[in-house]
C-alpha cells in the first residue's frame, strides 16, 4: 500500500518534469513537480519524440516488472489479462496500474498524431492525460529518425478549437500544467494483514535475540520451534519473570516485549474502531 502511493506520486513528478520546456527549468510545484535533478528521469526533459516514447515505454515496463517481483504490485491484474480477452479498457488496465501517466505519455508519443483528433481514441490511448496537456505535448513534439513528420497544423488547430470549448464548459477544471498530484489515500489494513505484520515483527525479534546471545538453551530452541505459542503467552508470562528477578538483562528484554505488545494491542483497537 505504501509503495503504491509512492509510485503514484513519483509518476506525477516524473511526468511533470518531462513536460518542462528543457532541463534548465526549475520545479513549479513542491508536491506535483518537485524534481530538481533531471538526470533521474527516464528521458530528458523536453525531449518529446517517437524515439523517446519508445525508450520511456521500455523503462516503465522494467519498473513495473520490478515492482511486481518485489511487492506484488500489478500481479493480480496481469493474471486477469492472461486468463481471457476483455474489452479495450479492461485490457489496458490489465497491463499495469503503475506509472499510468508515463505509460500514457509513451503511447501518445508513438501514436500517429492525426488520430488524436478523435476523442474516443484519446480516451482509449491516453485517458489520464487531458486535452490541454495533449496539446502541450504535440506543440513540443520533435520529429526524429523514427518519425520524421512534424505535427500538422490541422491537428493542432482542431485540438485548440476543442480545448477552447472545453475551457468554457469546465473553467478552471481544465488546467494545463503542471498535472496535479492526487491526495494520498489511506486504506485501512485488514485484520489478517495486521496479525501477519505483528507476528513477523515478534518472530524476527525472538530469533535475533537468540542469535545475539551466542548460545541456545532448550527453552529458547522450543521458543523458536513454536513461536506463535510464545507470542500468545508473552503478556501473562512477562510480569512473572520480572517479579522473580532472574537477571537484569532479562528484565530489560521482557520489559521491552511487554511495551511492544501493549502498543500493538492499542493499535489493533484503533484499527478495529
Amino acid at each position: 500500500m505504501v509503495m503504491e502511493q509512492c509510485v503514484a506520486r513519483l509518476d506525477v513528478a516524473m511526468f511533470n518534469a518531462i513536460l518542462r520546456e528543457s532541463s534548465h527549468e526549475i520545479p513549479t510545484d513542491p508536491i506535483s513537480d518537485p524534481i530538481v535533478d533531471s538526470k533521474i528521469l527516464p528521458i530528458p526533459a523536453g525531449d518529446l519524440s517517437f524515439g523517446s516514447g519508445a525508450q520511456l515505454k521500455n523503462s516503465v515496463g522494467d519498473w513495473s516488472r520490478w515492482l511486481t517481483d518485489m511487492f506484488g504490485i500489478d500481479a493480480d491484474d496481469s493474471l486477469k489479462e492472461d486468463q481471457h480477452d476483455s474489452e479495450g479498457d479492461d485490457r489496458r488496465y490489465g497491463e499495469t496500474k503503475s506509472f499510468l501517466l508515463l505509460n500514457d505519455l509513451s503511447d501518445l508519443l508513438m501514436l500517429p498524431k492525426d488520430m488524436l483528433m478523435d476523442r474516443s481514441i484519446r480516451k482509449e490511448v491516453c485517458p489520464s492525460i487531458g486535452l490541454p496537456l495533449v496539446k502541450r505535448i504535440l506543440c513540443n513534439f520533435t520529429p526524429d529518425e523514427f518519425w520524421p513528420d512534424p505535427v500538422s497544423g490541422a491537428v493542432l488547430e482542431a485540438l485548440n478549437a476543442e480545448s477552447i470549448v472545453e475551457r468554457r464548459l469546465l473553467g478552471d477544471a481544465a488546467r494545463n500544467f503542471p498535472y496535479t498530484a492526487a491526495p494520498v489515500v489511506y486504506t485501512l489494513p485488514s485484520s489478517s494483514d495486521v496479525a501477519v505484520a505483528g507476528t513477523k515483527s515478534q518472530l524476527s525479534r525472538n530469533a535475533s535475540s537468540v542469535q545475539r546471545k551466542g548460545y541456545t538453551s532448550d527453552e529458547e530452541l522450543e521458543e523458536l520451534d513454536s513461536p506463535l505459542t510464545t507470542i500468545i503467552e508473552k503478556l501473562p508470562s512477562s510480569p512473572t519473570i520480572m517479579a522473580n528477578g532472574n537477571g537484569n538483562g532479562k528484565h530489560k528484554e521482557h520489559a521491552g516485549d511487554l511495551v511492544a505488545n501493549a502498543r500493538y494491542e492499542l493499535l489493533r483497537e484503533v484499527w478495529s474502531a
